[in-house]
């Protein structure tokens, strides 16, 4: 054992004495760019209270709101008392760049008449309706829409509460770089 020391002794003394010099450490990584704000983030106020609903992913950021009090049944005008809604979700949608996809949804229910003969037709034509009105706040190059009827439900069609659920227009944006 003392023999083992005294090698180590004089390993440690030849260390010790050595000139070792700082070695110039790498600048560290300049921190990740602050993340750009996000729907959800822009629109807390209309979220808190309960004019919408965003859900922000990775890929997109997709503004829903509940079609009932949005149109008339049957028709594609968009209410005057959503309008200052809207102007808010522009404003919103003015601040990040990227397309946006304003979809048209409806229940199931069928509707025939000779200005909507098809609930994609109806659909359609509130998501134009809504188009339109964006325009005032986005270039027209930025903005889609689509009408997909009752194709894409979020609840039961069966019931009253179900099929309200499913009457809806979406604004959906597509996050730049994805």
């Amino acid at each position: 054992r003392l023999s083992l020391h005294a090698r180590t002794d004089a390993t440690f003394e030849t260390l010790q004495s050595m000139d070792v010099r700082a070695a110039a450490l790498p600048a560290p990584p300049p921190p990740p760019p602050a993340a750009s704000p996000r729907l959800a983030t822009l629109l807390q106020q209309a979220i808190a209270r309960g004019a919408l609903q965003v859900q922000d992913l990775a890929d997109r950021s997709t503004v829903t709101i509940a079609g009932d009090g949005f149109f008339e049944p049957g028709s594609a005008e968009v209410a005057s008392a959503v309008r200052p809604l809207l102007a808010e979700i522009a404003a919103a949608l003015a601040q990040l760049p990227g397309p946006v996809t304003v979809t048209g949804h409806t229940d199931n229910q069928p509707i025939r008449s000779l200005r909507f003969p098809s609930n994609f037709d109806l659909s359609r034509e509130r998501a134009e309706s809504v188009r339109q009105l964006l325009l005032a706040t986005l270039p027209g190059q930025r903005l889609r829409a689509e009408g997909v009827a009752d194709s894409r439900p979020v609840a039961d069609n069966a019931t009253p509460a179900g099929r309200a659920r499913n009457r809806r227009v979406e604004i959906t944006l597509a996050v730049q770089g994805n």
